[in-house]
């Protein structure tokens, strides 16, 4: 990753960093940590992009040419020209002014494209009941509609922390390539990882996972447009 420090226009200096993290929120957690604010790529995957806008890193995508030809056409407010368009289908979506891919999970299953859902539990099966303290649930367990595939993520490590729980775990969430996510309290900081990374959150109470899937496929569990409980709940 090469890294410029542009200041009113001007390119004051330029770094080089090796990233070696492999899965998306350590990778994102890396790139923020070097002061980084806008990430300029050819590809991003969806769990990355949208790890990087957690940590509040603007992702440029589909930019096709050299690098000092990027980053001056950057600097200079030139880089939707045509020529740094990634060829093809991407580039021209970047040319309409559509994200790719699409971060709306309503649009994605509309759409039918491939789409997870994380459902906190309280011991990773589907007849388990669903964990409400988001924070400091012990499993999710992550559901693909399309595939009927299940994956369960050990979330252990957060139930005792004395703060930033529901930070960790929202986390998580993002690193597992959710759209949605259903629980059943969520507090004010997970919540704005959660929506700053394009994800969904609904809240249920009083039931299985299985159960909670099937009211969200038919459309009858509460979406929350802020956090409904206070810090360190």
């Amino acid at each position: 990753m090469q890294i410029f420090d542009v200041d009113n226009g001007w390119v004051k200096q330029r770094d080089e960093k090796v990233l070696v993290s492999r899965d998306p929120y350590s990778r994102a957690r890396e790139v923020s940590g070097h002061g980084v604010t806008t990430v300029i790529c050819g590809a991003v995957s969806q769990p990355l992009e949208q790890a990087l806008h957690a940590l509040g890193v603007k992702v440029i995508g589909f930019v096709f040419g050299s690098i000092d030809e990027i980053i001056t056409a950057f600097v200079e407010g030139r880089l939707e020209d045509e020529r740094f368009l990634m060829p093809g289908c991407c580039g021209q979506a970047r040319r309409l002014g559509k994200q790719i891919p699409d971060g709306n999970f309503g649009d994605r299953a509309n759409k039918g494209r491939p789409i997870k859902i994380a459902v906190t539990s309280t011991d990773g099966t589907m007849e388990g009941m669903v964990d409400e303290r988001f924070g400091r649930c012990r499993k999710l367990v992550v559901y693909s509609p399309q595939s009927n595939a299940i994956e369960v993520l050990d979330n252990k490590a957060n139930t005792g922390l004395a703060q930033g729980a529901g930070i960790q775990t929202a986390q998580n969430v993002v690193s597992a390539g959710a759209h949605g996510v259903i629980s059943g309290n969520f507090g004010p900081k997970a919540f704005q990882v959660l929506r700053a990374a394009g994800i969904e959150v609904y809240s249920t109470a009083n039931m299985t996972v299985r159960e909670a899937l099937s009211r969200f496929a038919e459309g009858k569990l509460t979406k929350l447009a802020g956090a409904d409980v206070q810090s360190h709940w």
